[in-house]
């Protein structure tokens, strides 16, 4: 599907300005966030300019909290921690989406101020350089778009070895396939990293020779733009839905039988709320089939990027169902709470592994017997209370709300 910037361009109207905030220690995730945003078509301006949306981006604990707003209206996304490149591209996914769901009141006027058409040719940058090398042209007031965008200028980057680039400003639309000859001379790297260097060197050639040429440009009188929440104001946490399902054996202080499980959970943030549904058959001269349908709070805390720890406090009915060959089926219903507790190891985007323990309580000894009243003979006995062991998979889906 075309995006909503792609279109405006088709259509020869500026998309709405971004203004990105993210922390100034990550980088990386910065500069490809930028760069997928100006992949996209949009223009990204400086955040004392004209522009529609503001963007921040947080880095916290264990995840990545985006906070989109325009004109009064905010949409937050939050993204676990994981892979570096993983994340970058998740963030810049949530990013995109949370810009989407803005853009309701169509295209707006484009910031007044010079528009930069950032060009690299035949080789990609790396994140951190990139979002360096906007970041300096945003700082002196341009606009940065991306290479397929209209714009007054044309930035053309060529890479000259290992540590050295060619640049050239131009105002042509294209940049051609090697650097002519009336271009500046490669700028190398110095003794620093080869990030920083590239960053440094080449972004204050290109300011330098940017600024010279709008010297006698007026500059745009800056205007009133919709400011983030503050840092205090908490956004609303993304809900989440998720369903396990788990078997392992099962403790009655007397001969151990295997417990099959499967748990429904939804909530929000670290709060939520369980239905969990525990099977223990035990056969032999009585069948018999204990099923404890239960029902209580959840809570959980991330324990690193891919690791969570879980705990609910359940409660609710224990059904006790016992067969013997020639009589009929015996019910019995007795209340029943147990406690569980989880470590999650997610394996895959949702979907992941948890192994677990619980303690259970009923309200009482259940005992079956065969025999006459004179000489009973005990077959089966359980006591009311039960400790499970288990293992199995789970499925985790989250979601975000706008904030009021």
């Amino acid at each position: 599907m075309l995006g909503f910037a792609f279109l405006c361009t088709l259509h020869g109207i500026s998309p709405p300005a971004i203004a990105i905030e993210t922390d100034a220690t990550d980088a990386h995730l910065r500069g490809a966030l930028i760069r997928r945003l100006l992949e996209e078509g949009r223009a990204i301006a400086p955040r004392t300019t004209t522009v529609a949306i503001v963007v921040v981006v947080r880095s916290l604990r264990h995840s990545v909290l985006i906070e989109a707003s325009q004109a009064g209206q905010t949409t937050t996304a939050e993204i676990d921690r994981a892979d570096p490149e993983v994340m970058a591209l998740e963030v810049a996914h949530a990013t995109i989406d949370a810009i989407r769901r803005l853009e309701t009141a169509g295209p707006t006027e484009p910031p007044q101020v010079p528009r930069v058409a950032l060009h690299f040719v035949g080789f990609e940058p790396d994140p951190a350089y990139f979002a360096e090398a906007t970041e300096t042209l945003l700082e002196a007031g341009f606009a940065v778009v991306g290479s397929k965008v209209s714009a007054e200028w044309t930035l053309c980057v060529w890479r000259e070895g290992d540590r050295g680039f060619v640049f050239q400003r131009t105002q042509a639309s294209d940049c051609p396939a090697s650097p002519p000859a009336a271009a500046p001379q490669p700028l190398v790297a110095g003794v620093k990293t080869e990030a920083n260097a590239q960053a440094e060197t080449i972004t204050e050639a290109l300011l330098n020779d940017l600024q010279a040429s709008i010297e006698a440009r007026p500059a745009a009188a800056p205007m009133a733009i919709p400011s983030a929440p503050p840092a205090t104001e908490r956004p609303r946490p993304p809900r989440w839905f998720e369903v396990r399902v788990d078997a392992g054996p099962l403790f009655r202080l007397q001969p151990i039988d295997v417990g099959a499980n499967m748990s429904l959970a939804m909530g929000a943030g670290h709060w939520g709320g369980m239905a969990r549904v525990e099977w223990m058959p035990s056969l032999g001269t009585v069948n018999v089939l204990d099923t404890a349908a239960t029902i209580g709070p959840s809570v959980g805390w991330n324990l690193g990027q891919r690791s969570r720890i879980c705990v609910q406090l359940l409660g609710g009915l224990l059904i006790h169902r016992a067969k013997f060959e020639t009589e009929p089926v015996i019910h019995r219903f007795d209340f029943t709470a147990s406690l569980p507790l989880w470590f999650d190891l997610r394996i895959a985007r949702g979907l992941g592994l948890h192994l677990g323990a619980s303690a259970g309580i009923a309200t009482v000894t259940r005992t079956h017997s065969v025999g006459s009243p004179e000489a009973w003979t005990v077959v089966w006995t359980r006591s009311p209370v039960r400790v499970s062991v288990f293992l199995g998979i789970h499925y985790r889906a989250t979601w975000n709300r706008r904030t009021s």
